[in-house]
């Protein structure tokens, strides 16, 4: 039940993060944009311009950062026994 709960956490704070990437510029808060990790994937256009090598380490460090986290947390944990 608690794994439903996380994994409907995450998909609203993946919905929230993409409808806030989109709707920042509209209300004249694009500062907003650089709070969710849309902007630095397709915020410059990889496709047409390539990758660009502080958004990729942004993303990087991002990653490392939250698997550190899981990976501190995980070993913290109290098992009962």
């Amino acid at each position: 039940m608690l794994a439903i709960l996380f994994g409907a956490l995450a998909a609203g704070l993946g919905v929230a993060a993409y409808a806030l990437n989109g709707f920042a510029p509209q209300v004249g808060a694009d500062w907003l944009r650089y709070l969710t990790p849309y902007h630095y994937y397709i915020g410059g256009e990889p496709l047409r311009n390539g990758l660009d090598l502080v958004d990729v380490a942004v993303l990087a460090a991002a990653a490392i950062i939250l698997i550190a986290a899981g990976a501190w947390r995980l070993n913290r944990r109290d098992l009962g026994c």
